[in-house]
């Protein structure tokens, strides 16, 4: 526990100095996701010149009673700062925010800021580095998108910035011996603290935290290459974030290359995989499990096509979960013979929904398998992919093929159609 309070301190204390690096003479700053009071009083603290005007940007905190006199509290998303005037922002300041984002809101956040940026303002936005985070197998709970140096350097050029800077903060990649560096292990041999502080700045792509800076351009945002770039990006972060579920029970072993499966034997009744705990966007969604039931032959005539064997679940919350939706696990639908099948459940959110998460239930009644992972995406997409006919060499679609025959009908047309 010490170790991690003192990266905590440390990391803080890198990104104060690089705050006090910021040039001065900025008097009207807008400040991206100002919780509450310290947040003015450590800007105050390191920024190098006085500041008449500070705009606090804060979605989801209830404004502080201890504002500093030249706070202002503008309670709403980053992605619209509509009351602001255009030009009228020096410095637009958004520490460790963007990865609190939405897409969208990522997108109308960098164009609004350039917006109430007068010609020549600063921006100044530090992140945590995508690259770093899934090498070390960390995502923070409430993140909903991370993003690469590379990446923001894009975005803010897409959005009307230039003289675009990145610099890194705390390294965690030791190229020279091709070794991944904990975060939050302040002491390691042959990685010394000071050696991590000062290597950092000019090795963004190694560093857990990467701080850009960039002027205001004359040019507008390409708001349709900055919305597609935030959009694959986002999608990307989620394939590996939003489907980071884990055993729970059961031996976990590779059934296909870089595919992770676990398996229960009958009588063991309990959640077989369980995750991720990620915040979710309002909207419709399909998450798809791929499950099995392994039997042997000798006790496949036993089982009745209809017998529950488990279940999977669309969850929020910490224990006790609140269940959202479901499906029950049959033989009918899975099969017999152990093969992985999806199993896909539509559901719901009204609102962004926190700590969602995706679970595998087996009844004990009988073995179980389930891939450990799952694919969550957007309903109508998951649609449009499903109305796309999969053809074999023609234009009879091979689902078409597949149910109107048997396996061997279907073999003899296939082979019949492959003669022709």
């Amino acid at each position: 526990m010490s170790e991690l309070l003192d990266c905590g301190t440390t990391l803080h204390a890198l990104r104060s100095a690089e705050l006090a690096k910021l040039p001065p003479g900025a008097r009207t700053v807008l400040g991206g996701g100002a919780a509450n009071a310290h947040y003015f009083n450590w800007f105050n603290e390191f920024y190098p010149s006085a500041v008449e005007r500070h705009i606090g940007v804060e979605a989801y905190a209830p404004r502080p009673e201890d504002l500093p006199p030249e706070a202002e509290w503008l309670p709403r998303t980053l992605g619209d700062l509509g009351p602001v005037a255009d030009g009228e922002v020096d410095l637009v300041f958004a520490g460790q925010v963007i990865e609190h984002l939405w897409p969208d809101e990522v997108v109308g956040f960098l164009a609004e800021a350039a917006r109430v940026l007068r010609p020549g303002g600063l921006i100044a936005v530090d992140s945590v580095n995508r690259v770093i985070t899934q090498a070390q197998g960390w995502v923070h709970p409430d993140h909903t998108v991370e993003f690469t140096p590379d990446e923001i350097q894009e975005l803010l050029g897409l959005a009307g910035f230039d003289d675009v800077e990145v610099r890194g903060v705390w390294l965690c990649y030791q190229r020279e011996q091709h070794r991944v560096l904990p975060w939050n292990l302040m002491d390691i041999e042959g990685a010394s603290h000071e050696w991590r502080s000062s290597e950092a700045a000019d090795r963004p792509e190694d560093s857990i935290i990467w701080w850009a800076e960039a002027r205001r351009g004359d040019r507008p945002p390409d708001i349709d290459r900055l919305r597609a770039r935030a959009e694959a990006i986002a999608d990307r972060f989620r394939a590996t974030a939003m489907t980071a579920v884990w055993p729970e029970m059961g031996t976990v072993g590779h059934r296909a290359p870089g595919e992770l499966v676990v398996e229960t034997p009958a009588g063991a009744a309990g959640v077989l995989v369980d995750g991720p705990r990620r915040p979710v966007p309002p909207g419709r969604w399909i998450a798809r499990w791929r499950v099995g039931l392994p039997l042997p032959p000798e006790l496949r005539r036993r089982v009745a096509p209809g017998q529950t064997l488990g279940r999977v679940e669309v969850c929020s919350g910490d224990d006790p979960v609140d269940v959202l939706a479901e499906r029950a696990l049959t033989p009918a639908e899975i099969g017999i013979d152990g093969v992985l099948r999806e199993v896909a459940v539509p559901f719901v959110l009204g609102e962004t929904t926190m700590c969602m998460r995706f679970r595998v239930q087996t009844s004990g009644a009988l073995p179980l398998r389930a891939r450990v992972g799952l694919d969550l995406e957007p309903a109508d997409e998951y649609a449009e992919r499903r109305r796309r006919p999969r053809v074999w060499r023609g234009d009879v679609p091979f689902i078409e093929l597949r149910s109107r025959y048997g396996p061997r009908a279907l073999a003899a047309r296939l082979r019949g159609r492959r003669a022709g």
